[in-house]
């Protein structure tokens, strides 16, 4: 190969005619998905002749670039037993099919070849008939089958039509025949289950999570080989949520060893044009279980003008495996905040025990960027006019006591709870399951002392009110980021009470690295202007 290389006119189209030929495959539902694909990889092409250069026609990659359904259709014989039940009369059809496609292989590797070599149009275009017809008998016989054992309502030609189904080893024999694809890559749509109309699926282990990116991620795992590397964008989500812990279940069994980058959608997005919190998840199937283990980085915020050297600066850390088993896969951005979390969770007590139906009450917003807000009297808004409403985006918790509600306030406006929140949770919203999950180290008279600094806080913080303009509102918050002199004690208290107080100064960088990443947001005024 690289002697050919050397002796084309063009060493870097020979390269890039040659990748696209025999590395690239790519499918898509829909079709014009695969013409812009194919459009791409022409013009690609193109940018490299320079003037004077030999013009060799270019490739048509009806064979890599395709239409079809991600999750529906026949992977490969394992997965017509497993997944879809096959009795052993279907499976005879469908390893007989797989028989078939041998020599399909082999055909299309000799267009392959004879396109590479610029052969006869009118052999290539021979060539490409007959493959394409030996695919479309095979293709008729294998959504035949399925359709049997699904039992349809629609009539078969209807089915076909609106399912689209799509068999992998039909579709890529000669890849399928050598056990799979090396490298698999994607961008799933983040769609909800339910809003997906027109078509199916069946048989996966993750049918029912509510969104359809999980089911595509399990399947796009059906297709990698004992070498292959995996690599998808997924939405954030993906990394904390309980209900998605089936999909991450199967991506650590398929790929023990698994790198997970999380970014942020504020100040600005990863992607332009995608206002979405997303990870990429990248892995490895080329280990054993006792290899397994699972590095991740912190959230990254960042602005546009530093997207492009954000990843050359991305640093991951290895995940203990007791923090993986007990809550999943946090975003940690060193290992001294690993092990600060997994001292704080070998604790049972958190601010959910403290909890009652009635009692005590304590306020928190339920959106956050810079800080968690919580507050025993929530802060004040008013309409433009200067008339009082009810603060959005607030709720409360009944605590067993007025000592109780203090020890959480005290807890959960420290630094350590915004290191939980930021590593546990979506990087905007504070939800009930979220704020009852800050631990409480230590016995009862810890929490006695705690108590004893709320009212201290209590006081400082309504001397930091302020207001934001937001959908023509005033909606007022307590900044916990001006009693840092108070919350910094509860800190060290923690620390001390697990005894971590040589971490201070990780706490310390932890903060101030999220403070410079989360960069200014909304405008904020002592006292608004009304109307």
């Amino acid at each position: 190969m690289l002697r050919e290389a050397d002796e084309h006119h063009n060493r870097i189209y020979f390269i890039y005619k040659q990748a696209m030929l025999n590395n690239l495959y790519g499918v898509d539902l829909m079709p014009e998905a695969g013409e812009i694909a194919r459009l791409r990889m022409f013009l690609k092409l193109v940018a490299q002749l320079s003037e004077g250069d030999n013009i060799e026609p270019l490739p048509g990659l009806d064979f890599n670039i395709k239409t079809g359904n991600l999750l529906v259709g026949i992977a490969h014989l394992k997965d017509a037993e497993e997944r879809l039940g096959m009795d052993l009369l279907g499976l005879d059809k469908v390893e007989d099919i797989k028989q078939s496609a041998i020599p399909l292989a082999n055909l299309i590797n000799e267009f392959s070849q004879a396109e590479q070599q610029n052969d006869d149009p009118n052999s290539l275009r021979d060539m490409k008939g007959k493959i394409k017809k030996e695919q479309e008998i095979l293709r008729s016989r294998l959504n035949n089958n399925l359709y049997e054992i699904r039992t349809e309502q629609d009539d078969f030609d209807q089915w076909v039509g609106s399912h689209q189904p799509f068999h992998w080893f039909v579709e890529f024999p000669a890849i399928f025949n050598d056990g799979g694809f090396d490298v698999v890559i994607g961008n799933p749509p983040y769609i909800s289950r339910n809003k997906v109309i027109g078509y199916k699926w069946h048989g996966f282990q993750t049918n029912n999570l509510a969104n359809i990116f999980n089911v595509c991620v399990e399947r796009s795992l059906q297709f990698i080989n004992h070498n292959s590397r995996f690599s998808m964008i997924l939405p954030v989500s993906f990394q904390f949520r309980k209900d998605f812990n089936a999909t991450r279940n199967i991506v650590t069994q398929s790929l023990p060893k698994r790198w997970i980058s999380t970014y942020d959608k504020d100040p600005d997005p990863l992607f332009a044009g995608a206002k979405v919190r997303v990870v990429i998840l990248a892995g490895s199937a080329c280990s054993t279980a006792e290899q397994s283990y699972l590095s991740v980085t912190r959230f990254y915020r960042c602005l546009k003008k530093y997207r492009p050297v954000l990843f050359e600066n991305i640093r991951y850390t290895r995940l203990p495996k007791e923090i993986e088993k007990h809550t999943g896969w946090l975003k940690i951005g060193s290992p001294q905040e690993g092990k600060i979390l997994q001292q704080l969770l070998s604790n049972e007590t958190t601010i959910g025990n403290l909890t009652a139906k009635n009692g005590a009450i304590l306020s928190y917003k339920t959106v956050l960027y810079h800080y968690i807000s919580s507050f025993i009297h929530p802060p004040e808004a008013y309409d433009l006019f200067g008339n009082p409403l009810e603060q959005p985006q607030v709720k409360s918790i009944f605590f067993q006591s007025c000592h109780s509600r203090d020890a959480a306030l005290a807890i959960s406006l420290s630094k350590i709870s915004l290191l939980w929140w930021a590593c546990s949770g979506d990087g905007f919203h504070l939800t009930q399951s979220g704020i009852l999950s800050i631990s409480i180290p230590g016995p009862r008279e810890f929490i006695k002392e705690l108590s004893h600094l709320a009212p201290d806080i209590h006081e400082a913080l309504k001397k930091t009110l302020k207001y934001a303009k937001n959908a023509e509102q005033w909606v007022g918050n307590y900044d916990a980021r001006e009693i840092r002199h108070l919350t910094d004690k509860i800190d060290k208290m923690i620390l001390h009470e697990i005894g971590l107080n040589h971490f201070w100064p990780d706490i310390q960088l932890f903060n101030a690295a999220f403070m410079k990443q989360s960069g200014g947001k909304t405008a904020l005024v002592k006292t608004p202007q009304f109307l």
